[in-house]
């Protein structure tokens, strides 16, 4: 017999402070819902439906695509290539897909959207932080230091949102993602805005 999952109560305590620590997010939608159907007049949780709902989208077997992490892997691989005459258009068109994707280019800004950004840098950064590839100097060979591993961070963040827009003049459109990924990167990191700092003073 299959039993009905109850919503943990203490998630709507004080809401929305526990919003983010809810990890599943079918269970997310659910509790957000429930708080919904109670609060119907809650414009800042209508906008987050939306965005819960813009950002995951549903595939089959009740899994769930996060289209902003899509983005972000797509962009990155976009900043390795080599942006001449032939290809510039293609890689503006893919380039702007992610920011859709993202919800930097036609999706209404609002602090619950910086919100959503904010949840998102510090994803990233903890994936950084236990993946393999920020770790190895090559395949299978040694490992890095906790400093070159935050800095690759710090390249990662800057390519994808400031000098990739800056070759379509998309800058203004990435900034405020941009600033709030650096300041999670700095909150996150045991000596984030050393190295922060360090990372923008090799590029001078």
């Amino acid at each position: 017999m299959l039993l009905k999952k109850e919503i943990n109560l203490n998630y709507l305590e004080n809401w929305p402070e526990h919003y983010y620590e809810i990890k599943d997010i079918n269970e997310r939608e659910n509790i957000l819902k429930s708080y919904i159907e109670k609060n119907p007049d809650s414009v800042d949780d209508q906008n987050r439906l939306q965005l819960l709902q813009k950002r995951f989208v549903c595939l089959k077997d009740h899994k769930r695509a996060d289209l902003f992490m899509r983005g972000w892997i797509n962009s990155k691989t976009l900043t390795t290539e080599n942006i001449h005459f032939f290809n510039k258009k293609r890689i503006e068109k893919e380039f702007r897909q992610c920011l859709e994707d993202l919800c930097i280019l036609n999706y209404e800004r609002s602090p619950i959207l910086h919100e959503e950004w904010k949840s998102f840098a510090q994803e990233f950064i903890l994936s950084c932080i236990d993946s393999h590839s920020y770790k190895q100097i090559a395949v299978g060979i040694g490992h890095v230091s906790d400093k070159n591993v935050a800095m690759r961070i710090a390249g990662d963040i800057d390519h994808i949102t400031k000098k990739l827009p800056a070759s379509f003049l998309l800058e203004d459109e990435c900034k405020e993602l941009h600033d709030i990924m650096v300041e999670t990167y700095q909150q996150m990191l045991e000596n984030g805005e050393q190295y922060w700092n360090d990372y923008c003073s090799n590029l001078r």
